[in-house]
C-alpha cells in the first residue's frame, strides 16, 4: 500500500479491543511512525485520542482528501 509517516488512513477496529478477526469498522487515523511491518497511529476526532503500534495488515485504506474532509465536518 506504500504508507507514510503524515498520512491519513483507516485502521480496522480489531486491535483497538483487542480482537484477532477483522471488524466491519474501521477508524481514521494518523500514521506517526513505521518500523517495519508495524506502523504507530494516533485516531482522528470525534474519537479519544489513542496512540497504538498495528501491523500493517489492520491499515483498512488510506484516506483521500475529500474523505478526511467529510470525516472532520
Amino acid at each position: 500500500m506504500g504508507i507514510q509517516q503524515g498520512e491519513h488512513v483507516l485502521v480496522n477496529l480489531a486491535p483497538f479491543i483487542g480482537s484477532l478477526r477483522h471488524s466491519n469498522e474501521s477508524i481514521p487515523c494518523d500514521v506517526l511512525a513505521i518500523d517495519g511491518t508495524s506502523v504507530e497511529v494516533e485516531t482522528k476526532e470525534p474519537y479519544r485520542r489513542v496512540s497504538l503500534w498495528v501491523g500493517a495488515s489492520w491499515i483498512d485504506s488510506k484516506l483521500e482528501r475529500t474523505e478526511r474532509q467529510l470525516l472532520s465536518v
